[in-house]
């Protein structure tokens, strides 16, 4: 058995990954130009429920515009979005073209919190992929960045910043859980549950709910059903005491394959 990638994916659209506006470069005479990327900006995000191809059009617009801005911020922003309608169109091979391009600018720009964010989400696309060790490494690669940076980061904002670490904790978790090593899989949940414990957010409680079942199903691929009914079971408490009812499914079949592993078919 693997961890849930349907379980992991709820987790992405639920842990949002910061993208802080920029203060490089802003003189008078591009303040005109920022303002209006910014504008485009809000575009691709309006748009994209309602049509994707007018969502990727103002995408386009924020790449034309940042290539003749001073700072090339900005066009590692562009790269990034563009990258992810690529994902989208199930283009992954331009996809990375756009994503690598994308980290090569931000990596200029290491007290940006975009330079993590890139990175993380090139490690997304790995894995999107089906390149488990790469996305592996770029995770890692991830935590290392915002250890490195932390007090930076925590003062602009400590508890989005260590969720996002929570968050990458769990996605290396993912990793380890697809390639079969269950025990650092659960290493690495039960460290990001530790984070997510110290911070008093919604966004903490909704990642708390999903890790927990996570660690549920890797204790029952590691044989304890005790500890991973107790963890599931934690877990879908909380799920149903914030009300995150599509995500009960995921519980309740991790229930049910404990109560086959006990020879409990009634109840499974």
């Amino acid at each position: 058995m693997k961890l849930s990638s349907v379980n992991i994916s709820s987790l992405r659209l639920i842990c949002i990954i910061l993208s802080f506006v920029s203060a490089y470069g802003a003189n008078a005479n591009q303040a005109d130009d920022i303002d209006q990327f910014y504008e485009y900006r809000l575009k691709v995000i309006s748009y994209q429920q309602i049509s994707i191809d007018t969502s990727e059009m103002y995408v386009d617009s924020c790449m034309r515009l940042a290539k003749n801005m001073e700072e090339a911020y900005f066009l590692g922003k562009a790269y990034h979005m563009k990258s992810q309608f690529k994902i989208i169109r199930s283009d992954n091979d331009s996809a990375f073209v756009y994503m690598k391009a994308s980290t090569d600018i931000m990596r200029n720009y290491p007290d940006s919190i975009d330079y993590f964010v890139m990175e993380y989400n090139l490690g997304n696309l790995y894995l999107h992929s089906g390149e488990q060790i790469n996305a592996l490494v770029q995770y890692k690669k991830v935590i290392q960045i915002i250890d490195n940076n932390f007090e930076h980061y925590a003062s602009i904002d400590y508890n989005k910043v260590s969720l996002n670490r929570a968050y990458t904790f769990v996605s290396v978790a993912s990793v380890y859980g697809q390639l079969g090593d269950h025990l650092r899989a659960k290493e690495n949940l039960r460290k990001g549950l530790r984070i997510a414990r110290r911070i008093d957010t919604p966004e903490s409680d909704i990642l708390r709910a999903i890790v927990l079942g996570n660690i549920g199903l890797t204790y029952f691929e590691l044989g304890d059903y005790e500890n991973a009914e107790i963890y599931t079971i934690s877990g879908l408490d909380l799920k149903i005491q914030l009300g995150l009812k599509a995500l009960y499914g995921y519980n309740y079949q991790t229930l049910a394959k404990i109560a086959i592993g006990r020879k409990k078919y009634n109840i499974a």
